[in-house]
């Protein structure tokens, strides 16, 4: 799912993506590949908002136990959500800077 949002005073998009529904690595490569072409896809609109990755908290920690994951969303600047689904807020906002975009 896609949805826009607000951050402060920024308009942002972003992504929900659901974990757990094949492997983890699967699951990674689905997302990675989702958001790459979702930011492609803004761009070519000429919206120029940045895109989010939302992720369930759960999941993220088990993303952190690989650290070959993150790395390759810090490598192709994957803005994070992090999102504590019991308690409906979000725990973490990892934001990455790329000045080329």
């Amino acid at each position: 799912r896609v949805l826009g949002a607000k951050k402060g005073d920024q308009e942002i998009v972003v992504e929900i993506k659901g974990f757990g529904e094949q492997s983890l690595t699967h699951d990674f490569y689905e997302s990675l590949g989702q958001a790459l072409v979702y930011e492609m896809a803004l761009r070519d609109r000429g919206v120029n908002w940045p895109l989010y990755l939302a992720v369930p908290l759960e999941e993220f920690n088990r993303l952190e136990k690989v650290p070959l994951f993150i790395r390759v969303f810090d490598k192709f600047f994957i803005n994070l959500l992090v999102i504590d689904t019991e308690n409906q807020k979000i725990t973490t906002w990892r934001t990455q800077k790329n000045t080329s975009k």
